[in-house]
């Protein structure tokens, strides 16, 4: 190939190949192809060392100066010998990038529906983003042209000719919504009360461009006169749900951004959820769950936060109610109950000085009624604990003494006994839940072997190099396997058996 082009469209061209997904284009991160500008010391740890499918390969022999553009002129064996792939991925490589036409066509699309694309490697990337596991190669955005200043403060209009998408992508203050596609009144209530003060304290609001709750975080930061970040799963010439092309119209008008990390023609497809899940959740210091069932993609999104150490939290709802179940369950795995704004505000210390509700009270005070409400539940549960594992009435001091030993002998041999039993039950219960969980499917299914894989922990790239199935097959496969509680994400975006 003659044509010299530059990192951005290479990466372009690499991430349209079907089956060449984000953990294998860091292998060539690995091998310092990419990532040397970027990381003058050498390679990351956490990038040396995170999967056994690509194995580091700074032992192999490497042409000196070599840069990514001269992937075009390997064979497909060099692949294999240079970067430790397998001839299945090789093959894939090899012959997509063959493929100029498909990168052309690409960028075609993007002029003509004037969109804009930054790469892992692009400065413009989001930080946030890039500290997640397997980060999207490619993010595709849409705009109309809005900043953000210096200060912190959203300011200009679309007019403006300064002002520009990536001041936006790269603002640091981005909450998440997130929510059933069933949400009713009670979620749209919720919406209105708490938007409006994550947009006075110029937060912006980031969800999934979904019909229900994302389609109220939307709309109410818009008008409230909010910035807002629409994640679509689908791509920007095909924006899902086509009822939303309004509501897109509006983001865009009132200076917010759509995004994508699927190429321009993908279609809409359940599978394609979980990706731009892991996208809203990566972009954004905190997520908000209004209303989800037990097992939904909003709480499929505040797992992949939670595991990616950002803040999330739950709106409680009606016990009985099915929307309410998927939150409770959230606040009992560490998210926080949330009745208002402040709730979401003081946990950014720093960040803002929180006005709501026509009341001003600043972040320290706050905190301090919150740390002093914790302290006096902690001294009360503690009393409680105390009388309920003793559960005997001793009197005197020396009585109490004897009881206090008594509870702490009690309870060491106890968790002794519990580690024992627990070590001696392991490897069955492992295996008979491997065995319970796969036993479901019939042995020919495309499901009994992802189980079959899974029982380690593995990546997208690896699924479709072992199963030979598209990653699009692959995406909805997995996703409504994920919704039936079957496999999951870890915090490092690998899929395993629950």
């Amino acid at each position: 190939m003659n044509k010299i082009m530059n990192k951005d469209l290479i990466l372009l061209h690499l991430s349209l190949i079907d089956g060449v997904g984000p953990v294998t284009i860091q292998n060539f991160l690995r091998n310092n192809l990419l990532y040397k500008d970027l990381y003058n010391d050498g390679i990351p740890q956490d990038l040396s060392s995170q999967d056994n499918f690509l194995q580091s390969t700074h032992s192999r022999n490497m042409p000196e100066n070599f840069e990514l553009q001269d992937l075009y002129s390997l064979d497909r064996q060099d692949f294999v010998n240079m970067f430790g792939l397998s001839q299945a991925i090789a093959g894939k490589i090899y012959f997509g990038l063959k493929d100029i036409g498909v990168l052309e066509k690409e960028v075609g699309l993007m002029a003509k529906n004037n969109v804009n694309f930054v790469t892992i490697e692009s400065t413009n990337y989001p930080e946030m983003l890039r500290e997640i596991y397997a980060p999207p190669t490619v993010l595709y955005i849409k705009s109309a042209g809005l900043n953000i200043a210096s200060s912190g403060k959203i300011v200009g209009t679309v007019n403006d000719k300064n002002r520009s998408w990536e001041d936006i992508l790269n603002y640091n203050k981005k909450i998440a919504f997130v929510g059933s596609r069933k949400a009713n009144s009670y979620g749209e209530k919720i919406v209105d009360e708490i938007v409006p003060v994550m947009v006075e304290n110029d937060w912006v609001v980031v969800s999934g461009g979904a019909i229900g709750a994302d389609s109220m975080a939307h709309a109410k930061t818009v008008s409230c006169g909010g910035l807002t970040i629409a994640i679509i799963g689908s791509g920007l010439s095909n924006p899902y749900p086509s009822s939303n092309e309004k509501l897109f119209e509006d983001i865009l008008s009132s200076g917010g951004l759509i995004l994508s990390p699927f190429g321009m023609q993908t279609v809409a497809r359940p599978g394609n959820f979980p990706a731009r899940n892991r996208v809203i959740a990566g972009l954004s210091l905190g997520c908000v769950v209004v209303q989800a069932a037990k097992k939904s993609g909003a709480s499929i999104t505040a797992q992949l936060a939670l595991d990616n150490g950002r803040e999330v939290f739950a709106v409680p709802g009606l016990f009985y109610d099915e929307l309410s179940i998927g939150c409770h369950a959230l606040i009992q795995q560490g998210a926080k109950i949330i009745s208002d704004a402040y709730d979401i505000l003081v946990e950014f210390p720093g960040l803002i000085e929180a006005k709501a509700f026509g009341q001003d009270l600043s972040k320290d005070s706050k905190r301090q009624i919150s740390q002093n409400q914790v302290s006096h539940r902690q001294v009360i549960q503690g009393q409680i604990s105390k009388k309920q594992d003793l559960k005997v009435n001793f009197a005197g001091e020396n009585n109490l003494q004897q009881a206090q030993e008594y509870g702490v002998k009690t309870a060491n041999i106890i968790e002794s006994l519990k580690v024992k039993s627990q070590n001696s039950q392991n490897h069955k219960s492992d295996n008979l839940t491997v065995e319970k969980s796969v036993s479901k499917y019939k042995n020919d299914s495309i499901e009994f072997e992802i189980m079959r894989i899974c029982t380690r922990a593995c990546s997208l790239d690896e699924i479709a190099v072992a199963t030979n199935k598209s990653m699009s097959d692959l995406h909805e496969v997995l996703f409504d396997m994920q919704i039936s509680g079957d496999i999951k994400q870890n915090y490092a975006g690998m899929f395993e058996i629950i």
